[in-house]
C-alpha cells in the first residue's frame, strides 16, 4: 500500500472528500511503515491529514451551530465564519457559487435589512407593512409570510391606523 503525498491529501479534501479519524490513522500507519525508523515526516502526509481532519471537524461544529440558529437570527458574520470554515476544510480552496453559503448569505442580508429598516409601531403605514412582508417572505425562503408573524402584525397595525 502506498502512502498518499501531502498534495494528494490536500487535493482529496479540495474535491470534498471528508476524512475520518480511521483514514488518518491508516495514513499514519503507512507513513511509519515506509520509514525504516518509524518516524513521521514534519509536513508529511499524516500531519497534513490530521490538520485537514481538524479543520473539517471545525466545519461540522460550525454547521451544527448554524443549524441550531433560528433562520431569522442568521447574520452575515455567521455566514462569513461558515465560508471560512468551508474553505479551510477544503484545504484552502474557495467554495464555488450557488451553494448553502450563498443561500445563507441572502438570508442574512434580508435579516439585516429587516433590522436596519425597523419602524416604530406608531408610524406604521401600509407601505411600511408591505416592505416588512416582502422582507419576511425573502427571509423565510418560502416566498410567503408566516401566519401571525411580524409582517402580519405590522399589516394589522397599519390597517387599524388608516381607519
Amino acid at each position: 500500500m502506498v502512502t498518499p503525498s501531502p498534495d494528494e491529501v490536500r487535493e482529496a479534501a479540495a474535491r470534498g472528500v471528508r476524512l475520518t479519524p480511521e483514514q488518518v490513522a491508516e495514513v499514519s500507519r503507512r507513513e511509519q511503515a515506509a520509514d525504516p525508523q518509524n518516524r513521521r515526516t514534519p509536513g508529511g502526509p499524516v500531519s497534513t491529514a490530521q490538520s485537514i481532519l481538524s479543520k473539517q471537524e471545525q466545519l461540522e461544529d460550525e454547521m451544527d451551530e448554524l443549524e441550531a440558529t433560528a433562520l431569522e437570527e442568521i447574520t452575515e458574520k455567521d455566514v462569513g465564519e461558515l465560508r471560512s470554515a468551508m474553505t479551510k476544510g477544503r484545504s484552502g480552496r474557495p467554495i464555488g457559487k450557488d451553494n448553502i453559503v450563498s443561500d445563507l448569505h441572502r438570508v442574512a442580508q434580508a435579516n439585516e435589512e429587516a433590522v436596519a429598516g425597523s419602524i416604530p409601531v406608531a408610524d406604521m403605514t401600509k407601505e411600511d407593512a408591505a416592505e416588512l412582508q416582502s422582507a419576511e417572505a425573502r427571509m423565510n425562503g418560502t416566498g410567503r409570510n408566516t401566519k401571525g408573524g411580524v409582517a402580519a402584525q405590522a399589516q394589522s397595525i397599519a390597517d387599524q391606523q388608516s381607519q
